[in-house]
């Protein structure tokens, strides 16, 4: 059994000796996040850079726009042809706004749903938070099991750890 714990911290500086004792101790990079009431940069912390996923969720929200917006343009006038004097059916033109009209909702429906994803909203669990992170504080949120958490709070609160919370219990 592997419990969730949140260690605050008073000083960035702290946090980030936290975060390099916490990997020393076994701990894996996946299984600690940094929680702060002010942005901090991933290089200050020492993390790895966290990917922005905005352009690969509207790339794909382009191309279906478009689908969408040619298949909606020219299969209208299709199914449901009007002969004007010689004209096309099918008229470019007035097609484009269309199709750039249907293009630009698919990118945009599509940035929001990736944003939502990003976001993780809406919450399906709870997170783990403490009133103090608001206040200034850094929370380091980690997952140990039972057997090494001693050491771990051990060496945390000689780091300078205001205090460590049990967040909950997980399967894992």
């Amino acid at each position: 059994m592997r419990d969730r714990y949140l260690a605050l911290f008073d000083d960035v500086e702290h946090a980030v000796e936290a975060l390099t004792e916490l990997r020393a101790l076994g701990v894996p990079e996946g299984e600690i996040s940094v929680i702060s009431g002010i942005p901090v940069a991933e290089a200050i912390m020492g993390r790895p850079k966290v990917a922005n996923l905005m352009a690969r969720w509207a790339l794909p929200g382009a191309l279906i726009g478009l689908v969408v917006g040619v298949l909606f343009t020219m299969g209208t006038t299709l199914m449901y042809p009007i002969h004007v004097g010689g004209q096309p059916i099918v008229s470019l033109p007035p097609s484009m706004v269309i199709i750039y009209e249907f293009t630009m909702l698919g990118v945009i429906l599509a940035t929001l749903t990736g944003l939502l994803a990003q976001a993780e909203l809406p919450r399906l669990r709870e997170k783990a938070y403490h009133p103090a992170i608001s206040h200034g504080a850094i929370g380091v949120l980690f997952r140990c099991d039972d057997a090494g958490f001693a050491q771990v709070r051990e060496r945390l609160l000689a780091l300078g750890a205001s205090e460590i919370i049990h967040v909950d219990r997980s399967e894992s």
